[in-house]
């Protein structure tokens, strides 16, 4: 039969064409264009048995995505076509767009959308970890996208050179590994932000390690490093470094440079020094343990040090004077030392949350530890204990603490007052003049043991324009009758730590700039009315002192946020003084004399709230060791229905009467029932 027989006439005009079956539609979206599925297949070709495991779907995902994830696959190698992925994506570039989208439907169909190539991502984030990998190729380097690469837990015993070109990668992880050097071209990764080499076998850092001056965090943990390189001086913006479980000896001073060191861990090494650390002003968790040091490391102006690791080490003597300057503290841990006195001064560490000093060769336990006001864990088993029965120490930290405020002499001086005996003292402090008060602003003479401040002093500050004044921890009975003077400029005021029994009136009245206030541990009972008029105030710290109530003078402060009046002998909550304050945020009453806690407190909008240690019995402690939310939530619940229905209509009124232009009570509009919770 002839071609022409077998051609389809057209059809005429207005007679529908035929439309295709289904499997037509089928086989003409599946006829590519010459080239295409060897274009497409190219990735697939010449597999070996870990090819296999980079299917088209991965490969997909990874394309939309940016993410290739072969974690937990058990590979031996790494699929050869991941370092080709980019290469195949610009052959993919030059296929027919058209095309393309009809066949990416088909392979996608259980996918989230369409792939087309402009749409797609370059690989960013690989992640081979928990495999059988040995080795990385050096195609490693066309993966120049690359931002993250996790090789964790494979058989690493060497890394390529070529590692070195991923100029992008930010965050590098080779931890559980067999790696024992790391390649020079390593340390040209400049952009590099996390790096983690735990439990490998590295015995040195090269100096170029300075080289990585963007890295953040250094985890070099279960190593066999006998040394740190000076280089690492260099790396200023680090702030968590762990170098525990290796053979080190000393730490590098030029670690005091490191600023930013937020976390520092050396535990289980052989130290038998460690070198000042008073530069690290940002530091929170040293962890020293498990080392041959004898005494404690200088850390006394590390301002921010929340917890402290000393086990397992051979210290003999706990340095009083550093407690001093230790009062943020909030977990020490000595045990398995060889202390054999707790001194006076753990009454500075008011803090403190975590205690351990058990196996030391401790006789004597002071009393002073059962007042430390945040205790909750102390630790005292394994030790020669003369006053303290050995089956008293399993009944629990609470009993124990209990037992040691009841072994207290009534008739001598608390322990914190003793502490402001033994405060450091200077015949003749030295004074600041008024030169360097005007390049600090600051007018600061904590611990210097002064009795009174000479007016000469406060004149000079005034000259100088000082905003802030802190005479902590001196033995001041009045407040300055000159401090006026600095009214103008005055915003901060710290007399925490004093002899102050009463202040008088005109002096932090007269300072209407203020909007700081620290009198905390002193002996007031009242403070004068006429701080009503610090408007500006935001914060006040009364704490451990003897109000027997909040002060009322409180209620004229509208723009107050915090309230700390914890240690006092507070034994009513004045909810309607405290509704007066709408930007209250924080309310701290812990350790008081409260009976009843008005339901009427959990309408008020706090961050915070601080009600333990107190003789009341609801809400009880399961509440309270909820949080702040479940505690004025609790409270609210317990409003009678006809008191709310009360206070909603009163806030209805008082918006009413806002609007209508009615004049009310200054005080209370839109104070106590504005800011409530309904």
């Amino acid at each position: 039969m002839s071609k022409a027989s077998k051609a389809v006439p057209r059809p005429r005009s207005g007679i529908p064409k035929p439309k295709p079956t289904i499997n037509a539609v089928q086989k003409r979206r599946s006829a590519p264009p010459d080239g295409f599925v060897n274009n497409l297949d190219a990735v697939f070709q010449g597999q070996t048995d870990d090819d296999k495991y980079l299917t088209k779907r991965l490969i997909i995902h990874a394309r939309k995505t940016g993410h290739l994830n072969l974690s937990g696959k058990g590979l031996a190698t790494v699929p050869k076509r991941v370092w080709s992925l980019e290469e195949a994506e610009e052959e993919l570039k030059k296929l027919d767009q058209t095309f393309l989208k009809s066949e990416l439907d088909e392979q996608t169909e259980d996918d989230d959308g369409d792939v087309r190539w402009w749409e797609r991502k370059a690989l960013a984030v690989l992640d081979l970890s928990s495999n059988h990998i040995a080795c990385v190729a050096p195609d490693v380097k066309n993966l120049e996208f690359l931002t993250t690469l996790d090789l964790h837990d494979n058989n690493l015993a060497v890394l390529p050179e070529e590692i070195g070109s991923l100029g992008r990668l930010e965050k590098l992880d080779i931890s559980h590994n067999k790696l024992e050097k790391l390649p020079k071209a390593f340390y040209d990764l400049g952009e590099l932000k996390s790096l983690s080499l735990a439990h490998n076998k590295i015995k040195e850092l090269s100096e170029d390690l300075g080289n990585l001056y963007r890295l953040e965090t250094i985890d070099a943990s279960h190593n066999e490093l006998s040394s740190l390189p000076l280089g690492i001086g260099f790396l200023t913006g680090l702030t968590k470094l762990d170098a525990s479980h290796n053979h080190l000896t000393e730490v590098p001073p030029e670690l005091s440079g490191l600023m930013g060191l937020t976390q520092l861990i050396f535990s289980h090494n052989e130290l038998l020094s460690v070198p000042p650390l008073g530069e690290l002003r940002k530091l929170q968790l040293l962890h020293l343990q498990d080392n041959c040091l004898e005494t404690v490391p200088d850390v006394a102006t590390c301002s921010a040090l929340r917890e402290l690791s000393l086990s397992a080490n051979q210290i003999k003597e706990i340095p009083g004077e550093m407690l001093h300057h230790m009062g943020h503290l909030r977990v020490l841990n000595l045990r398995e030392n060889k202390i054999e006195l707790i001194p006076e001064e753990m009454t500075h560490l008011q803090g403190l949350v975590r205690l351990d000093l058990a196996n030391n060769n401790i006789e004597d336990v002071p009393s002073c530890i059962g007042f430390l006001p945040q205790l909750q864990i102390l630790s005292l088993e394994g030790n020669p204990l003369k006053k303290i029965r050995q089956d008293m120490l399993h009944c629990g930290s609470a009993r124990l603490l209990r037992m040691l405020r009841g072994q207290s002499d009534p008739n001598q001086q608390s322990p914190r007052a003793q502490a402001k005996i033994n405060l450091p003292r200077s015949e003749k402090p030295a004074l600041p003049d008024k030169y360097r008060m005007r390049g600090s602003r600051a007018l600061s003479l904590g611990m210097q043991g002064l009795q009174e401040v000479p007016d000469s002093l406060l004149e000079d500050a005034a000259e100088a324009e000082v905003e802030s004044v802190d005479l902590c921890k001196n033995l001041l009975t009045s407040v300055p009758l000159r401090l006026p003077l600095l009214a103008l400029t005055l915003t901060e005021l710290n007399l925490s730590d004093n002899r102050l029994a009463a202040i008088p009136a005109g002096v932090l009245g007269a300072c209407t700039k203020l909007h700081y206030i620290d009198l905390q541990q002193n002996a007031l009972s009242t403070l004068p009315e006429d701080i009503a008029q610090l408007q500006y105030l935001r914060e006040i710290n009364i704490a451990y002192n003897k109000f027997t109530e909040l002060p009322r003078a409180l209620e004229a402060m509208p723009g107050l946020e915090i309230v700390n009046a914890r240690d006092n002998k507070v034994s009513a909550v004045d909810a309607a003084l405290l509704g007066t304050l709408p930007r209250l945020a924080v309310l701290d009453l812990t350790n008081n004399d409260i009976n009843v806690v008005p339901p009427e407190l959990g309408l008020l909008q706090l961050r915070s709230l601080g009600l333990e240690g107190n003789t009341f019995r609801i809400p009880r402690h399961e509440v309270l060791a909820k949080g702040t939310a479940s505690v004025l939530s609790y409270l609210r619940d317990r409003i009678p229905a006809e008191t709310l229905a009360a206070l909603r209509a009163s806030a209805a009124a008082a918006a009413g009467g806002v609007a209508g232009g009615l004049r009310a009570d200054p005080p209370r509009q839109n104070s106590y029932t504005s800011h409530i919770v309904f």
